[in-house]
């Protein structure tokens, strides 16, 4: 039989004041961090023995598009992407987005360690504690975000949606009206063809 190891979604809890937020580095093309990435000193909980997805948008730029983030830990993990995406939510646009699968295997329950990304090399930098707790319930699993919008697990047990461009709503279940032009009538003196 198939058994089914990984899932899109993550554990967050989102608080401040738990680190020192680090400093931007800007030096070069050094590129930020863009909207839906998590504050800097985020704390994500993760499930022990099970991949913990950190969702990372940086800066689209015109050349390279999109650059990898960098990540400062010693720990196993492999990145997906990064893949041009649009968020309705971000109000930005083009973003780049990359996966972090990081692996938990090995830490124990109550483990809170301290894991950083640049953006890219010579990039903003933001760090996270990951907060590694035994296996529950994921908000997550039966998909609830709909139209393509990214599922987000939260630390009290529920989820939020990250919709993509064009919909919005608490599932990303409303798709934007788009207005079209009103037809113009000719200007006085054009001439108008006939068929």
């Amino acid at each position: 039989g198939t058994v089914q190891t990984d899932y899109r979604c993550f554990r967050i809890n989102v608080t401040f004041d738990v680190l020192k937020l680090h400093k931007r580095l800007t030096k070069g093309d050094g590129r930020l961090f863009e909207s839906p990435t998590l504050p800097g000193g985020s704390e994500i909980v993760c499930v022990k023995d099970k991949f913990c997805h950190i969702n990372l948008y940086t800066e689209h730029k015109s050349s390279p598009k999109c650059l990898p983030p960098v990540f400062q830990s010693d720990a196993p993990c492999t990145v997906f992407g990064p893949v041009e995406s649009e968020f309705f939510r971000s109000g930005i646009g083009t973003v780049c987005h990359s996966d972090i699968a990081y692996s938990t295997g090995g830490l124990a329950v109550g483990t809170k360690k301290d894991i950083c990304f640049q953006a890219t090399q010579d990039g903003e930098t933001r760090c996270f504690l990951l907060h590694i707790i035994a296996d529950s319930k994921d908000p997550c699993l039966s998909e609830p975000c709909q139209n393509d919008g990214l599922c987000v697990a939260l630390s009290d047990g529920t989820h939020s949606c990250i919709c993509k461009l064009g919909f919005y709503g608490n599932s990303c279940e409303i798709g934007a009206i788009l207005k079209e032009p009103e037809p113009r009538s000719p200007e006085p003196g054009a001439k108008v063809n006939r068929n």
